[in-house]
């Protein structure tokens, strides 16, 4: 997790205690806290951002764009991971 740690520090993330959780304890989560913006890390390497209960990926393969956004977080199908959360408190 060597590189999701570097970005959690580059974005000043600060830790929600969900760390390492099964599916339905993240989604308990964001269902309390739509406000604010996270940064979410699961399976691996598959890192979104969600800010304000929109789901931003931008991993998404260059032929669908590269870019994909779920207004609101829910309608994205998360897969049966571990996910980690944190606050991003970094603001330009």
């Amino acid at each position: 997790m060597g590189s999701y740690e570097a970005l959690c520090k580059a974005l000043a993330t600060k830790s929600c205690g969900i760390e390492g959780v099964k599916k339905k304890d993240f989604v308990a989560f964001m269902e309390k806290h739509t406000d604010g913006v996270y940064l979410v890390w699961y399976g691996g390497h598959h890192i979104t951002i969600i800010e304000s209960g929109v789901c931003h990926e931008f991993n998404i393969s260059p032929k669908l764009g590269g870019y994909k956004q779920n207004d609101p977080w829910s309608d994205r199908s998360w897969p049966d991971e571990k996910y980690t959360v944190r606050e991003i408190t970094y603001r330009p």
